[in-house]
């Protein structure tokens, strides 16, 4: 008989040796969204407060933000450190998706945002007058930032930097506490992990 306990615990060791995934606000916040058709790329200025990766990218989607969206990470200074396509987006709610994992230094400012070409973006007015801190990873205020919630309107890509009004366009990024795999790749063992599940048959009385 195959031995499938060995290799149900081979993938869960690889899960529990993997890396931390942290991310801001839950999949269940719903904020509101606008109806304009305002194209622009979207962006949130965020640190850490432990070395890592970041892994991916999330934003929440209205039902008028249609388009290709593309995501991207960048240093302070608008230099692109990474950039991703979000395919097999749903018709509204969080969308995700990963990089080529980033490694990141702590206490360093760093920007995440999404391009909408379309506007429709989700949106909250003054939610960056103070700072917002989730697990490893903060959101600084707007007067510790020089801005928080940024943005370039544009038929392009470009790095955001105006802030007005300390909006919260609801970008969240995925951060890595350690390495030991890629996002995809802890999918994937959790995959396996679960195929290996079998129902033993009960010993007769």
């Amino acid at each position: 008989m195959p031995n499938f306990s060995s290799a149900f615990l081979a993938a869960a060791g690889f899960l529990t040796a993997s890396a931390s995934i942290q991310s801001l606000w839950s999949t269940s916040t719903t904020p509101a969204y606008s109806t304009t058709a305002n194209p622009g790329e979207f962006g949130l200025k965020f640190q850490v407060s432990q070395a890592g990766q970041i892994q991916g990218i999330r934003f929440y989607k209205g039902s008028g933000n249609t388009g290709t969206h593309t995501g991207h990470l960048w240093d302070s200074s608008g230099h692109l450190l990474a950039s991703v396509t979000f395919t097999n987006e749903t018709a509204g709610g969080w969308q995700t998706a990963y990089f080529s994992p980033v490694s990141i230094q702590p206490n360093t400012i760093y920007v995440i945002s999404y391009y909408s070409p379309n506007g429709g973006y989700s949106y909250t007015l003054n939610y960056f007058n103070s700072a917002y801190t989730s697990g490893s990873i903060t959101a600084p205020s707007s007067s510790q930032a020089n801005g928080n919630g940024v943005v370039t309107w544009g038929s392009s890509s470009a790095f955001p930097t105006k802030s007005t009004e300390q909006p919260n366009y609801w970008v969240d990024v995925l951060f890595a506490t350690q390495s030991g795999g890629t996002a995809a790749e802890r999918i994937d063992a959790l995959r396996i992990a679960a195929e290996f599940v079998i129902v033993l048959p009960r010993a007769n009385a």
